[in-house]
């Protein structure tokens, strides 16, 4: 379901809290891949450790954002104790 830019709608919050609803949005994918894939990177099978190619002290974060977006980086992990 496509929702214009800028449109508004009510949610009753006590009713999502109460019964543990989650929302979230997403773009390109159906809500069943997004539930696998959510399944998938929660579970023990997923070896995220692969896809972090860099571990940098949080002083550094803007390396860290450059580097991801300069695509030399797909996952940068921040220390934030480390100098």
């Amino acid at each position: 379901m496509a929702v214009a830019k800028g449109a508004l709608t009510e949610l009753d919050t006590n009713y999502i809290h109460y019964n543990g609803l989650w929302i979230y949005g997403h773009y390109g994918s159906n809500s069943m891949q997004v539930q696998k894939s959510f399944e998938l990177a929660i579970s023990d099978e997923f070896e995220a450790e692969k896809f972090i190619t860099h571990i940098l002290p949080l002083s550094e974060i803007n390396k860290g954002i450059a580097l991801t977006k300069s695509g030399e980086a797909i996952k940068v992990v921040l220390h934030p104790n480390d100098q």
